[in-house]
């Protein structure tokens, strides 16, 4: 399997300059800084090693994994996992300072998912996640939100 996340890491600085305060969703309700707030918190939650509440049945954790590692797209109806509501984040004041946690969190992610054979990650619907799914999670993540601003075709 081709490592997605790694291919799109190095897209980053292309995509990162298309992101502006003009962009509008195509569909959702965020809007476009609070969705690169938004995918920051979901690096800073896969980075804090805590151990979530997993909410899907046991015996489907590896459907949901089997789908978090094929080419199929997360829904755009697709709820957020109640980590985020109570997950302590910052926020940036503006939408560069936003951009530039979203790479400094992105590249963290990557260094430890490479450095760190013991790494893991709890999501509260695909489970205890080792580096490659964690990886796997944040591609699909990314992909989805910047398909949702034009970011990505």
């Amino acid at each position: 399997m081709s490592d997605k996340f790694e291919e799109l890491y190095h897209q980053i600085p292309k995509l990162i300059s298309k992101i502006n305060s003009d962009l509008t969703p195509n569909w959702g309700s965020m809007h476009v800084h609070e969705m690169m707030e938004h995918l920051t918190t979901g690096f800073e939650l896969s980075l804090s090693y805590e151990d979530f509440e997993i909410t899907t049945p046991e015996d489907k954790i590896p459907s949901f994994q089997r789908f978090l590692m094929s080419d199929r797209p997360f829904g755009k109806g697709s709820p957020m996992p109640k980590n985020y509501q109570n997950f302590k984040t910052t926020n940036s004041e503006t939408l560069e300072r936003a951009k530039e946690r979203f790479v400094g969190k992105l590249k963290e992610l990557k260094e430890i998912t490479e450095s760190d054979s013991k790494f893991w990650s709890i999501h509260e619907n695909f489970g205890r996640l080792n580096a490659e799914q964690t990886r796997q999670l944040h591609f699909k993540h990314i992909t989805h939100h910047f398909t949702q601003f034009g970011v990505i075709q």
